[in-house]
């Protein structure tokens, strides 16, 4: 008899590197896609910017996946063009959830700090 395992049940989760971007993404209404940034200890601020067309939001947490429900900031606007200045940081783990508020497409990520 052969046995599966299922080892997490985490979605999959791109990782953003300092001022590398992540690009030429889309989604549709209702979808998600998740990142994730660290951020040293130390650090001053950090820019998170989104840039596409169509209306995908950012959604922060800081520690954890965030959810539609449950995250830590979000810009919210109409546009998938959003971008979040984070000053102080906690060193640590960021998640970015892209979010599509509405379709979206072409859409990267980049995080400079």
């Amino acid at each position: 008899a052969s046995r599966r395992y299922r080892m997490d049940s985490f979605p999959p989760i791109t990782v953003l590197a300092n001022q590398v971007p992540q690009g030429n993404f889309s989604g549709a209404a209702g979808s998600f896609q998740y990142f994730k940034f660290t951020i040293p200890a130390g650090t001053a601020n950090f820019n998170l910017t989104m840039t596409g067309a169509g209306n995908a939001d950012i959604l922060l947490r800081y520690g954890a996946l965030p959810t539609a429900s449950i995250f830590d900031v979000s810009p919210g606007l109409s546009t998938s063009n959003e971008s979040l200045l984070i000053g102080s940081p906690p060193a640590g783990d960021f998640y970015v959830a892209v979010w599509g508020s509405a379709a979206y497409s072409n859409v990267s990520l980049l995080v400079s700090y």
